[in-house]
């Protein structure tokens, strides 16, 4: 099984405690560079992930929220489960409603991890379950909660100046930034020779069109042989899409009145897809 990995990031709220039950706790909503912070306060706050475009129906196999856990000036005193939740697709909305704050928008348990469980200062994860995989959308924004198990159980603070948070603060990095990691299975992309034209004594336009992206591609070019027991030569001629195109290349210096065969290939960590070979001949002298 061969995957690819991408790191989404953008992030756009912080939180404190509003003891209403119906309400999430007040959240400012900013579209600012961010992070993540458990301290005090179990409370909840909101995350927007901006994902790059990764191909429908590519398998996911693996995605989780990582954040930073940042050290305080006091210990953990209560632990608790940080759980994430969503209101997909419409809670949050952009910009923001008061209609937002409403808890009854946000539901599931989507994954989860002990506070406790989150270093400090080093990337933790939020592994996400098979629910939480299912509600990724490819290409979209995935908006997430990270809510305290013990506000979902409607158990209030039993000290204000000591009770946990889920909070954010600004960040003028990325150090801190939470970023959605997403895994997917990719298979072995597929290619299709096309003819050669323009042909000359010394050179020719070779073309080949992609078929299957395999979900991801790395490389993509052509082979190119004198004979057909000749010695292959490889030429790159792009890099990293899995959008399906179709490409060409003017192979040069070669000799007149010669058979040449060449085929277009595509490449990425489950393998190398490779076209038919075709044939065609240089002009004589």
């Amino acid at each position: 099984m061969v995957a690819r990995i991408y790191f989404f990031f953008f992030l756009v709220s912080s939180s404190s405690l509003l003891k209403n039950p119906l309400f999430l706790p007040i959240c400012f909503f900013v579209s600012i560079t961010n992070l993540i912070i458990f301290s005090f306060f179990h409370s909840s706050s909101v995350v927007n992930f901006t994902q790059f475009p990764v191909p429908f129906p590519a398998p996911i196999q693996y995605a989780s929220i990582k954040v930073k856990r940042y050290a305080t000036t006091q210990p953990l005193k209560l632990d608790f489960d940080v759980v994430v939740q969503d209101g997909q697709p419409d809670f949050p909305h952009d910009p923001i409603e008061l209609t937002d704050y409403y808890r009854k928008w946000y539901l599931g348990n989507y994954g989860q991890i002990k506070a406790s469980e989150l270093p400090i200062d080093e990337w933790g994860d939020i592994i996400l379950n098979s629910r939480g995989l299912d509600r990724i959308t490819l290409g979209g924004v995935y908006k997430v909660l990270l809510r305290s198990s013990r506000d979902m159980g409607d158990i209030p603070p039993y000290k204000a100046e000591n009770e946990e948070r889920i909070n954010i603060n600004m960040n003028t990095g990325y150090d801190y930034d939470p970023r959605l990691v997403i895994r997917i299975t990719l298979h072995i992309p597929e290619v299709m020779t096309g003819p050669a034209t323009r042909i000359n004594k010394f050179w020719a336009l070779v073309e080949a069109t992609m078929t299957d992206s395999g979900y991801w591609y790395d490389t993509f070019g052509f082979h190119l042989k004198e004979g057909l027991e000749g010695n292959i030569t490889e030429f790159d001629i792009g890099f990293e899409g899995f959008q399906l195109r179709t490409f060409y290349k003017w192979v040069m210096n070669l000799k007149s009145g010669t058979d040449y065969y060449f085929r277009g290939y595509i490449e990425n960590g489950a393998g190398k897809g490779t076209g038919n070979w075709v044939k065609f001949t240089t002009l004589e002298e």
